[in-house]
């Protein structure tokens, strides 16, 4: 009977700090049984709050700073070519839509940017290409600097590809 007890007084604790939510003056809860907007001290919850450390970028920082620095932006550009021609000497004749698009130095973001579509459509369109529309070919081939011709080949190359996987 005492284990269910302390069972039940740990949901209920664990209950009331999912409830608290963080804003930009601090924590706040809705767990206190008073109307008040009171702390998670009023309700005798302890609330961890992780800190970054010193000197420790997040990825939107990192990102922010490799697109400031032309030379950074270059050098990953020019990886992404080596990595397009490397898959290239290592499958001849095969160019998938990802083999154009690292072929043309771009991420799936700054396609995307140029496409003016969202990031997770490119990466769709990587994995089932016989999605597009003509208008997504066009925008792909101007995006890419390519033929449209370039762009249907890949389309259908990794459209077969990936019937043969199913």
């Amino acid at each position: 009977m005492a284990q269910r007890a302390q069972r039940a007084q740990r949901t209920q604790r664990t209950q009331r700090v999912k409830s608290f939510t963080r804003s930009a003056s601090g924590i706040k809860g809705s767990a206190c049984p008073c109307s008040s907007a009171c702390g998670p001290e009023a309700v005798g919850v302890q609330v961890a709050v992780t800190r970054r450390r010193p000197g420790v970028l997040t990825v939107q920082e990192r990102q922010a700073r490799i697109a400031a620095n032309p030379l950074r932006a270059d050098g990953i550009a020019s990886g992404r070519r080596r990595l397009a021609a490397t898959s290239d000497h290592l499958n001849p004749g095969v160019r998938t839509l990802q083999a154009l698009r690292l072929a043309a130095g771009l991420s799936q973001k700054e396609l995307a940017q140029r496409m003016d579509v969202l990031q997770s459509n490119i990466a769709l369109l990587e994995q089932n290409p016989g999605l597009a529309t003509l208008s997504t070919i066009r925008k792909l081939s101007w995006a890419l600097n390519v033929s449209v011709a370039d762009v249907v080949g890949a389309i259908e190359l990794t459209s077969s590809t990936a019937c043969e996987r199913a």
